[in-house]
């Protein structure tokens, strides 16, 4: 397993500029887990791409995990938000992609 993060606050913030609002990502060929995060009074403001990005389909298989690897599913669980306003957003301004035999 690549690692994971929870038990996360992230309050009274602003996402300004390029890129993904708020991305949460993590992928099926490197396991790991996102788990226990709130996002509390948060503007995000210009994101060109997505304002509110959670995957679980991001990034190649792990480089330093031996070719018969075979990674739990990763999981992503409790994320609260509360208060968040997107002021200026994308066509698409929120994605959520799950895995097939885990969906979000």
């Amino acid at each position: 397993m690549s690692g994971g993060i929870s038990n996360v606050l992230i309050v009274n913030s602003t996402a300004l500029g390029d890129g993904d609002g708020l991305h949460l990502k993590t992928s099926r060929t490197r396991g790991g887990y996102i788990r226990h995060i709130i996002f509390e009074n948060i503007l995000i403001d210009g994101s060109d791409k997505v304002s509110l990005n959670i995957g679980e389909n991001y990034g190649s298989v792990n480089p330093e995990c031996g070719a018969s690897w075979d990674p739990p599913v990763p999981v992503i669980d409790d994320i609260q938000f509360r208060n968040v306003r997107i002021a200026q957003h994308p066509d698409t301004p929120f994605k959520f992609e799950g895995l097939s035999e885990l969906p979000i």
